[in-house]
């Protein structure tokens, strides 16, 4: 097929500038022309750059890096005085939140030791979780625009078993307010603790610095208290050859015990650990005839056993070690492993 005669011209004239261009670029030899700023010499004649040249671009060579770093000092100044102001003002906004911080939380502590104030007034631990709910909506609204985490609680049994208030700022301070108030408390380490034993409850700070600190409202049972040989005591070992209804009525009357079934010959329960604030020990009580026949407790292992078997001791003497496990005979069989304590009568 023939081409059409538009399509040969073009080809000759791309072709014919394109040749141009290449003859223009080139020296009678085929050679390419030296470039424009070194025509007048000839090909291999730069020109040559004498000492005072040379002298000429190192100084002005150094004098651009001292300009350049006169410049990047000067930029450094200002970059440093951003810096320090943004400080200052980040200063100034903790100061200022730390005040609200701690005015905020401190409300929340009531006058008495190991009690709630402000809009927690009136919470008591074991209270309904219903009960607790609009409080919590109100703490949560106090909370929110601090520096602070949302509170943590457990509502184990459908009861308010603990409560953790997360402070943010100003830990020193909020301590020093809630001191104030109720007095010093016992200090362990970084762990500073205020209880109420006619309530049962404890205030536990758990301080990592002045910005991160925890405090904590548990149910605190003192091994005293805890291990008894009144009906009062958490362990009621004084309802053994009792009644399962008078059993069933203590636990009923404590605002501590939760979880409490009867299921046949058992009743089983949850109750304080011994000086273990938020862990609780299960309980299980063996009934035979409508009678209670023995009480098996397990503590969490974060209790003490050695506290646990010096407290025994001062109640019932020292005991026989029967392959490895505490043991007394009188005033009832009693049994302690280190996690597992029993108490059984004929």
């Amino acid at each position: 097929m023939a081409l059409p005669v538009s399509t040969i011209a073009l080809a000759l004239a791309t072709a014919t500038t394109f040749g141009l261009a290449v003859r223009d670029t080139l020296t009678s030899d085929g050679s390419r022309k030296p470039h424009r700023e070194y025509a007048d010499y000839g090909r291999d004649e730069a020109p040559e750059l004498d000492e005072d040249d040379l002298e000429r671009m190192a100084a002005e060579r150094e004098s651009a890096r001292r300009r350049y770093a006169a410049e990047e000092a000067a930029r450094e100044v200002e970059r440093r005085k951003r810096r320090e102001k943004e400080v200052a003002r980040a200063e100034v906004e903790e100061a200022r939140d730390k005040v609200r911080d701690v005015t905020a939380l401190a409300a929340l502590f009531g006058e008495k030791r190991a009690t709630f104030g402000g809009v927690l007034a009136g919470t008591r631990l074991g209270m309904p979780s219903a009960d607790f709910a609009p409080k919590l909506e109100a703490l949560n609204e106090v909370v929110e625009p601090l520096r602070a985490e949302v509170p943590t609680y457990d509502e184990t049994g459908g009861a308010l078993r603990w409560l953790e208030i997360h402070a943010g700022l100003g830990c020193n301070d909020l301590h020093d307010k809630v001191s104030e108030a109720w007095g010093g408390g016992a200090r362990t380490g970084r762990r500073v603790a205020w209880q109420d034993d006619a309530t049962s409850v404890r205030v536990v700070l758990d301080k990592i610095s002045d910005k991160s600190c925890t405090f904590r409202f548990e149910p605190f049972a003192p091994l005293d208290r805890w291990l008894a040989r009144s009906a009062a005591a958490v362990v009621p070992t004084a309802l053994l050859n009792r009644s399962d209804a008078d059993l069933l009525a203590e636990l009923k009357r404590r605002p501590t015990a939760f979880a409490v079934q009867a299921v046949e010959d058992l009743i089983t329960w949850t109750d304080l650990g011994p000086a273990t604030g938020r862990f609780a020990a299960t309980m299980v009580a063996v009934v035979a005839g409508h009678v209670v026949k023995s009480i098996e407790v397990t503590i969490d292992p974060a209790a003490s056993s050695d506290a646990i078997l010096d407290r025994l001791k001062a109640l019932y003497g020292d005991y026989e070690d029967v392959d490895g496990i505490a043991t007394w005979k009188k005033p009832y069989t009693i049994t302690f492993d280190g996690q597992v304590l029993t108490f059984a009568v004929p």
